[in-house]
């Protein structure tokens, strides 16, 4: 290779490398996998269907958090999950999470429900932009204190929004598998 070839290699590499978006949202890989919920909360076996990310504790604050985070000692992961839940699942899952009549909405990242809610929800009505990176998303507050199967997890927010279960967890756990 010529060395007068090697600026413009290095300046294509780095322009193919550059992520070109208009949007300033974090990013985080959506998750379909069940079980990694299932090991961490009191939900029906049959659980199915869900959508999940796990983020850094401080993408919850910020609108551009720093990608190369790593957990310290004393930080936690925000898992936000929306789950499936069929007519049938309700009953035993409202035992263990009974509905709170402390407010009927939740605060969540903007970005997050662009992610997450399903359709339906997100077309309803029942979204309101609060800022300009959180949404205000009415549904049925439930309480959450009972669905948690570890001390090291717990959950923040838990809503029926019709038949999905919309979850903030935070998880001290080392690793979200």
């Amino acid at each position: 290779m010529k060395l007068e070839t090697l600026p413009i290699l290095l300046g294509m590499t780095a322009i193919m490398s550059c992520e070109c978006s208009n949007s300033n949202r974090p990013s985080a890989p959506v998750r379909t996998e069940v079980q990694p919920l299932l090991d961490r909360l009191n939900l029906p076996s049959a659980t199915n269907a869900a959508r999940w990310v796990a983020v850094s504790q401080y993408t919850d604050f910020h609108d551009n958090p720093d990608d190369d985070w790593i957990p310290g000692p004393s930080d936690f992961v925000l898992i936000y999950a929306s789950i499936a839940v069929t007519q049938q699942n309700w009953a035993s899952l409202l035992a263990d999470a009974p509905p709170s009549s402390a407010k009927s909405s939740i605060l969540i990242p903007k970005w997050i429900g662009e992610l997450l809610l399903p359709e339906p929800i997100a077309r309803s009505g029942k979204v309101v932009k609060r800022t300009t990176s959180k949404l205000s998303v009415v549904g049925t507050l439930l309480d959450s204190s009972k669905l948690s199967k570890s001390t090291s997890v717990r959950v923040r927010q838990a809503a029926r929004l019709g038949d999905t279960l919309f979850l903030e967890i935070e998880d001290w756990r080392e690793q979200v598998h």
